[in-house]
């Protein structure tokens, strides 16, 4: 519950395993494998999809795509734009212009 609450109020921040890990005082892999059992997600998986949603808020609220980009921690925009793409099956413009 710690590591999900902290994941979330650090969401634009550098959020390596190995910082998490780090924060939290445990071993990488016992906390990746709890995560794994206790969410169904890898902390990955969970990290991008959080990061991703804030992103589709961000924009509907009128954010701009490349500051929403480095918002929600992502240093690149092509990366970050298909990751959107995948999740949500439209690009972060087109989210813009549905309203």
């Amino acid at each position: 519950q710690a590591i999900l609450q902290y994941v979330g109020e650090h969401l634009g921040e550098d959020l390596s395993i190995d910082r998490i890990a780090k924060e939290f005082y445990i071993s990488k892999y016992y906390m990746m494998r709890q995560f794994k059992q206790e969410t169904g997600y890898t902390i990955g998986n969970y990290i991008a999809q959080k990061r991703l949603l804030l992103a589709k808020e961000m924009l509907l609220s009128g954010t701009p795509a490349a500051q929403v980009c480095y918002d929600c921690g992502y240093h690149d925009y092509s990366t970050f734009q298909r990751a959107y793409r995948k999740l949500f099956s439209e690009s972060p413009s087109q989210t813009v212009t549905l309203e």
